[in-house]
């Protein structure tokens, strides 16, 4: 069983990492989330490996794989 499943997860980015932001009306742009932010996993991966992040306060979707290779687990 992965540890704290079911709860939300923290991470602190510890190098750049490309997000994609939508803004609701189809529209998407990159974002850059910058090392030593700590960003909250709010959803599960989906089938295309990409996982919801608050980052900034904003939600962006990122690559799961790039998150736990760019980033370090905190909770």
């Amino acid at each position: 069983m992965e540890k704290n499943q079911g709860r939300f997860k923290l991470y602190r980015v510890k190098s750049k990492i490309q997000a994609v932001k939508r803004d609701g009306t189809g529209v998407e742009e990159f974002v850059t989330i910058y090392p030593g932010t700590t960003v909250l996993v709010t959803g599960q991966e989906r089938q295309s490996g990409m996982v919801d992040i608050l980052a900034d306060g904003e939600f962006v979707s990122v690559l799961k794989r790039e998150l736990e290779e760019h980033g370090d687990r905190t909770a």
